[in-house]
């Protein structure tokens, strides 16, 4: 546990992956996005980055597992979409309130 009592992990690049630029450029874009995302609640906090390692807010489940698990309701569904459908929003208007200028790609 963190020192605000949530439970933090630790995520890292394989050892069997290249340590390039790209991937590199990649892990830190992530990270500062994070950074600048840590009022949404729609987004994890990130506590750290060092190179390829990021220490990020635990997630008990990711949306995939709640989406593909056949007992999830429709509403349960429908209250996913929208949340992550204002996390997007969140990222979309990381420098200006509008959404229309995003300055952040994502894939």
């Amino acid at each position: 546990n963190y020192k605000n009592g949530k439970s933090i992990v630790v995520k890292m690049l394989h050892f069997n992956r290249d340590f390039d630029h790209q991937s590199y450029s990649y892990h830190q874009t992530d990270a500062m996005a994070m950074e600048r995302l840590s009022s949404s609640q729609f987004v994890l906090d990130s506590y750290g980055f060092c190179g390829q390692t990021v220490f990020v807010e635990w997630a008990p489940i990711s949306a995939r597992d709640i989406l593909k698990n056949v007992s999830t309701g429709s509403y349960q569904r429908l209250k996913l979409a929208r949340d992550l459908a204002q996390g997007l929003d969140h990222i979309h208007s990381i420098d200006y309130d509008s959404g229309k200028d995003a300055t952040l790609a994502h894939n």
